[in-house]
Protein backbone atom coordinates (compact mmCIF):
# COMPACT_ATOMS: atom_id res chain seq x y z
CA UNK A 1 0.00 0.00 0.00
CA UNK A 2 1.29 3.45 -0.96
CA UNK A 3 -0.04 6.64 0.60
CA UNK A 4 0.07 9.87 -1.38
CA UNK A 5 -0.22 13.22 0.40
CA UNK A 6 -1.08 16.32 -1.62
CA UNK A 7 -1.08 19.48 0.50
CA UNK A 8 -2.95 22.34 -1.17
CA UNK A 9 -3.65 25.89 -0.08
CA UNK A 10 -7.16 24.99 1.06
CA UNK A 11 -7.41 21.19 1.34
CA UNK A 12 -5.10 18.21 1.75
CA UNK A 13 -5.83 14.98 -0.13
CA UNK A 14 -4.72 11.64 1.35
CA UNK A 15 -5.02 8.77 -1.14
CA UNK A 16 -4.15 5.11 -0.68
CA UNK A 17 -3.04 2.95 -3.61
CA UNK A 18 -2.49 -0.77 -3.97
CA UNK A 19 0.09 -0.71 -6.74
CA UNK A 20 -1.44 1.88 -9.03
CA UNK A 21 -5.03 0.99 -8.10
CA UNK A 22 -6.75 3.60 -5.97
CA UNK A 23 -8.28 2.09 -2.86
CA UNK A 24 -9.51 4.98 -0.71
CA UNK A 25 -9.11 8.70 -0.18
CA UNK A 26 -9.71 11.36 2.45
CA UNK A 27 -9.87 15.13 2.03
CA UNK A 28 -9.28 17.40 5.04
CA UNK A 29 -8.72 21.15 5.48
CA UNK A 30 -5.00 21.87 5.19
CA UNK A 31 -4.87 23.94 8.40
CA UNK A 32 -6.38 21.09 10.39
CA UNK A 33 -4.09 18.52 8.76
CA UNK A 34 -0.87 20.46 9.38
CA UNK A 35 -1.79 21.27 12.98
CA UNK A 36 -1.79 17.55 13.87
CA UNK A 37 -0.95 15.23 10.94
CA UNK A 38 -0.48 12.27 13.30
CA UNK A 39 -4.26 12.09 13.64
CA UNK A 40 -4.51 11.01 9.99
CA UNK A 41 -1.85 8.26 9.88
CA UNK A 42 -2.40 4.87 11.47
CA UNK A 43 0.28 2.21 11.82
CA UNK A 44 -0.25 -0.22 8.95
CA UNK A 45 2.10 -3.09 8.13
CA UNK A 46 0.79 -3.10 4.55
CA UNK A 47 2.12 0.41 3.91
CA UNK A 48 5.24 0.15 1.78
CA UNK A 49 5.86 3.87 1.47
CA UNK A 50 4.44 7.36 1.27
CA UNK A 51 4.78 10.11 -1.34
CA UNK A 52 4.37 13.80 -0.64
CA UNK A 53 3.90 17.01 -2.64
CA UNK A 54 2.87 20.44 -1.40
CA UNK A 55 2.41 24.05 -2.45
CA UNK A 56 2.55 25.11 1.23
CA UNK A 57 6.02 26.06 2.56
CA UNK A 58 7.10 24.13 5.65
CA UNK A 59 4.61 21.30 5.20
CA UNK A 60 7.24 18.74 4.14
CA UNK A 61 9.11 18.57 7.45
CA UNK A 62 5.87 18.35 9.40
CA UNK A 63 4.68 15.39 7.30
CA UNK A 64 8.07 13.68 7.27
CA UNK A 65 8.22 13.57 11.07
CA UNK A 66 4.61 12.37 11.32
CA UNK A 67 5.02 9.59 8.76
CA UNK A 68 8.24 8.39 10.38
CA UNK A 69 6.69 8.41 13.85
CA UNK A 70 3.45 6.67 12.88
CA UNK A 71 4.57 4.19 10.23
CA UNK A 72 8.35 3.95 10.42
CA UNK A 73 8.49 4.49 6.67
CA UNK A 74 10.52 7.15 4.84
CA UNK A 75 8.66 9.85 2.95
CA UNK A 76 9.29 10.31 -0.76
CA UNK A 77 9.10 14.07 -1.34
CA UNK A 78 8.60 15.86 -4.62
CA UNK A 79 11.58 18.01 -5.58
CA UNK A 80 12.97 19.54 -8.74
CA UNK A 81 15.56 16.76 -9.23
CA UNK A 82 13.20 13.78 -9.37
CA UNK A 83 12.52 11.91 -12.59
CA UNK A 84 9.06 12.68 -13.99
CA UNK A 85 8.88 10.67 -17.21
CA UNK A 86 8.03 13.92 -19.02
CA UNK A 87 10.10 16.20 -21.23
CA UNK A 88 9.45 19.48 -19.41
CA UNK A 89 9.47 22.72 -21.41
CA UNK A 90 9.11 25.07 -18.45
CA UNK A 91 11.31 26.85 -15.92
CA UNK A 92 11.66 24.15 -13.25
CA UNK A 93 12.42 26.72 -10.55
CA UNK A 94 8.94 28.15 -11.09
CA UNK A 95 6.96 24.98 -11.73
CA UNK A 96 4.71 23.94 -8.84
CA UNK A 97 4.51 20.29 -7.75
CA UNK A 98 0.73 20.33 -8.14
CA UNK A 99 1.11 21.06 -11.85
CA UNK A 100 3.68 18.30 -12.38
CA UNK A 101 1.57 15.74 -10.50
CA UNK A 102 -1.52 16.66 -12.53
CA UNK A 103 0.44 16.50 -15.79
CA UNK A 104 1.96 13.10 -14.99
CA UNK A 105 -1.39 11.74 -13.81
CA UNK A 106 -3.10 12.99 -16.94
CA UNK A 107 -0.42 11.55 -19.21
CA UNK A 108 -0.65 8.04 -17.71
CA UNK A 109 -4.46 8.08 -17.46
CA UNK A 110 -5.54 9.62 -20.77
CA UNK A 111 -3.94 8.79 -24.13
CA UNK A 112 -3.26 11.53 -26.64
CA UNK A 113 -2.68 15.25 -26.31
CA UNK A 114 -4.33 16.60 -23.17
CA UNK A 115 -4.95 19.86 -21.36
CA UNK A 116 -5.43 19.45 -17.60
CA UNK A 117 -7.48 22.22 -15.97
CA UNK A 118 -6.87 22.19 -12.23
CA UNK A 119 -9.55 24.24 -10.45
CA UNK A 120 -8.09 25.28 -7.11
CA UNK A 121 -7.73 28.66 -5.43
CA UNK A 122 -5.95 29.49 -8.65
CA UNK A 123 -6.64 27.61 -11.88
CA UNK A 124 -3.70 26.08 -13.71
CA UNK A 125 -3.83 25.12 -17.38
CA UNK A 126 -1.34 22.40 -18.29
CA UNK A 127 -0.72 21.12 -21.82
CA UNK A 128 0.87 17.68 -22.31
CA UNK A 129 1.46 15.99 -25.65
CA UNK A 130 0.84 12.31 -26.33
CA UNK A 131 4.59 11.70 -26.53
CA UNK A 132 5.12 13.10 -23.03
CA UNK A 133 6.12 16.71 -23.47
CA UNK A 134 4.92 19.14 -20.84
CA UNK A 135 4.52 22.29 -22.91
CA UNK A 136 3.52 24.64 -20.09
CA UNK A 137 0.29 26.59 -19.90
CA UNK A 138 -1.37 29.41 -18.00
CA UNK A 139 -2.45 30.43 -14.50
CA UNK A 140 -5.56 32.44 -13.66
CA UNK A 141 -7.61 33.24 -10.54
CA UNK A 142 -10.34 30.83 -9.53
CA UNK A 143 -13.99 31.87 -9.23
CA UNK A 144 -13.87 32.22 -5.44
CA UNK A 145 -10.79 34.40 -5.68
CA UNK A 146 -12.45 36.62 -8.29
CA UNK A 147 -15.50 37.14 -6.09
CA UNK A 148 -13.39 37.75 -2.99
CA UNK A 149 -11.40 40.38 -4.86
CA UNK A 150 -14.58 42.18 -5.92
CA UNK A 151 -15.73 42.29 -2.31
CA UNK A 152 -12.40 43.38 -0.83
CA UNK A 153 -11.46 45.95 -3.47
CA UNK A 154 -14.79 47.80 -3.55
CA UNK A 155 -16.81 49.71 -1.00
CA UNK A 156 -20.24 48.17 -1.49
CA UNK A 157 -20.03 44.89 -3.38
CA UNK A 158 -20.99 42.10 -0.96
CA UNK A 159 -19.45 38.74 -0.25
CA UNK A 160 -20.86 35.89 -2.28
CA UNK A 161 -19.92 32.39 -3.33
CA UNK A 162 -19.56 31.03 -6.86
CA UNK A 163 -22.74 29.84 -8.51
CA UNK A 164 -23.86 28.46 -11.84
CA UNK A 165 -25.73 31.49 -13.15
CA UNK A 166 -26.67 30.48 -16.70
CA UNK A 167 -28.36 33.81 -17.52
CA UNK A 168 -26.30 36.96 -17.97
CA UNK A 169 -29.12 39.40 -17.18
CA UNK A 170 -29.60 39.40 -13.39
CA UNK A 171 -31.65 41.59 -11.07
CA UNK A 172 -29.64 41.54 -7.84
CA UNK A 173 -26.06 42.42 -6.95
CA UNK A 174 -24.94 39.01 -5.70
CA UNK A 175 -26.42 37.12 -8.64
CA UNK A 176 -25.00 39.72 -11.04
CA UNK A 177 -21.53 39.18 -9.54
CA UNK A 178 -21.89 35.42 -9.87
CA UNK A 179 -23.13 35.70 -13.46
CA UNK A 180 -20.38 38.08 -14.50
CA UNK A 181 -17.50 36.08 -13.04
CA UNK A 182 -18.95 32.72 -14.14
CA UNK A 183 -19.35 33.69 -17.79
CA UNK A 184 -16.05 35.57 -17.87
CA UNK A 185 -14.44 32.41 -16.48
CA UNK A 186 -16.07 30.13 -19.08
CA UNK A 187 -15.22 32.43 -21.97
CA UNK A 188 -11.65 32.89 -20.78
CA UNK A 189 -11.02 29.17 -20.48
CA UNK A 190 -12.49 28.49 -23.92
CA UNK A 191 -10.29 31.25 -25.35
CA UNK A 192 -7.19 29.78 -23.65
CA UNK A 193 -7.88 26.28 -24.96
CA UNK A 194 -8.41 27.48 -28.52
CA UNK A 195 -5.22 29.53 -28.44
CA UNK A 196 -3.16 26.63 -27.08
CA UNK A 197 -4.36 24.57 -30.03
CA UNK A 198 -3.56 27.40 -32.42
CA UNK A 199 -0.10 28.02 -30.95
CA UNK A 200 0.92 24.34 -30.90
CA UNK A 201 -0.94 23.19 -34.05
CA UNK A 202 -2.53 20.30 -32.14
CA UNK A 203 -5.96 19.34 -30.87
CA UNK A 204 -6.39 18.33 -27.22
CA UNK A 205 -8.74 16.46 -24.93
CA UNK A 206 -9.51 18.61 -21.89
CA UNK A 207 -9.52 17.01 -18.43
CA UNK A 208 -10.77 18.82 -15.33
CA UNK A 209 -9.79 18.32 -11.71
CA UNK A 210 -9.91 20.26 -8.44
CA UNK A 211 -12.64 21.69 -6.24
CA UNK A 212 -14.31 23.82 -8.91
CA UNK A 213 -14.28 21.19 -11.64
CA UNK A 214 -17.83 19.94 -11.08
CA UNK A 215 -19.31 23.44 -11.27
CA UNK A 216 -17.59 24.16 -14.58
CA UNK A 217 -17.54 20.80 -16.34
CA UNK A 218 -21.17 20.77 -17.44
CA UNK A 219 -20.90 24.28 -18.87
CA UNK A 220 -17.57 24.10 -20.73
CA UNK A 221 -18.17 21.77 -23.65
CA UNK A 222 -14.50 21.07 -24.25
CA UNK A 223 -14.15 19.15 -20.98
CA UNK A 224 -14.36 15.43 -21.76
CA UNK A 225 -13.69 14.05 -18.27
CA UNK A 226 -13.49 15.06 -14.61
CA UNK A 227 -10.89 13.17 -12.56
CA UNK A 228 -10.47 14.39 -8.99
CA UNK A 229 -7.66 11.90 -8.36
CA UNK A 230 -5.48 12.84 -11.31
CA UNK A 231 -2.77 14.54 -9.21
CA UNK A 232 -2.69 11.64 -6.72
CA UNK A 233 -2.30 9.21 -9.64
CA UNK A 234 0.56 11.35 -10.88
CA UNK A 235 2.23 11.39 -7.47
CA UNK A 236 2.08 7.62 -7.06
CA UNK A 237 3.51 7.28 -10.59
CA UNK A 238 6.38 9.60 -9.58
CA UNK A 239 6.96 7.40 -6.51
CA UNK A 240 7.35 4.29 -8.67
CA UNK A 241 9.44 6.01 -11.35
CA UNK A 242 11.92 7.19 -8.73
CA UNK A 243 12.10 3.84 -6.91
CA UNK A 244 13.59 2.20 -9.97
Amino acid sequence: MILTILVGNTNTRLTFFHGRMLKRRRIVPTGRFLSCPEDFFRPDKRMLGAAFASVVPGAMNICRRAIRAQTGRPLFCFNKKIRTGLDIHYNLDQLGPDRICAAVGGHVSFPGNIIVLDFGTAVTVNAVTKDGRFLGGAILPGLSLMLTSLNQATARLPRTRPGKETRIIQHGTRSAMRAGTFHLFLGGLDHIIRHIESETHRSYSVIATGGGATLISGQLERIVAVDQDIAAKGLVELFYINQR
